[in-house]
């Protein structure tokens, strides 16, 4: 349990750890993206061909979920190992996706690499092989 102080109360705030599928995104979840790559990957297999990854967060229990989005527009979630060795579960995304979608995360097939005004592109290698490429939107 911790205290803070707010306009002279003592707030006793308790610490609990939250489930797995209540944890926060990180805003800018690529900067986890290498812990994550073994499970996107295994999650690849059941993505319709030409979906992307629209946000990747880790979770308890050696899981990370991932989103996608098909050409067709429809967002899906996925909850595989973090090693990559299966996939647990495949359904289709449940919230808005408000934060989703920057950057991009487009596994190396699907996509040319272009780069246009307001968009960085960024290779994602592992093991020195190119496996994506990360879209970001650099004009706000």
């Amino acid at each position: 349990m911790s205290f803070a102080v707010r306009a002279g109360l003592v707030l006793a705030v308790a610490t609990i750890a939250p489930s797995a599928s209540a944890q926060p995104r990180d805003p800018d979840w690529s900067r986890q993206l290498p812990d994550l790559l073994p499970a996107i990957e295994a999650c690849r297999a059941q993505a319709a061909p030409g979906s992307v990854v629209l946000s990747a967060w880790p979770m308890n229990h050696g899981l990370g979920g991932s989103r996608w989005r098909s050409p067709s527009g429809e967002a899906r979630d996925c909850l595989a190992d973090l090693t990559g060795a299966r996939v647990d579960s495949w359904w289709p995304a449940r919230d808005d996706g408000k934060g989703d979608g920057d950057p991009i995360f487009v596994p190396t097939g699907r996509w040319g690499v272009t780069n246009r005004a307001c968009v960085r592109v960024e290779p994602v290698e592992r093991a020195g092989e190119i496996v994506g490429f990360l879209y970001s939107g650099t004009c706000r």
